[in-house]
């Protein structure tokens, strides 16, 4: 379930493509690429809260990484069933402080897959639909 050199290259290239402002993409921005798969919302929002790890409602490049990571190995089948939590091995180096040893990762998320309509008064403010 590694993700390979050329796929993190790939996937960074599609998240410049989005002009991160301070390193992160909004919301609204990743759902539009991550819609581009063809997967239910559903899936989509199960990614997002697996991948929105410090859940501010924006990816930064780890998270978008990690998301697109789980998008194509569903598609492609290598992933029959996302995994309830993120695998260690997945983690990323710079969000390993989110996962303290011994507590859960915080679950509510802003993910830009549920319906209700909020914003943030951050530096990755937007409104969901």
């Amino acid at each position: 379930m590694e993700i390979s050199p050329a796929d993190r290259q790939k996937y960074s290239s599609i998240f410049q493509s989005q002009s991160p402002q301070n390193g992160k993409i909004s919301g609204s921005q990743a759902k539009g690429v991550f819609m581009q798969s063809g997967l239910a919302l559903p899936q989509l929002g199960e990614i997002w809260n697996l991948c929105d790890i410090d859940k501010d409602g924006c990816m930064d490049l780890d998270e978008f990484t990690l998301a697109l990571h789980f998008i194509f190995s569903t598609l492609n089948g290598s992933i029959r069933q996302l995994p309830s939590t993120l695998p260690p091995q997945l983690v990323p180096p710079s969000k390993s402080s989110y996962f303290p040893r011994s507590f859960p990762l915080p679950t509510k998320s802003l993910s830009p897959f549920t319906t209700h309509s909020f914003s943030l008064q951050a530096s990755c403010f937007y409104t969901y639909f």
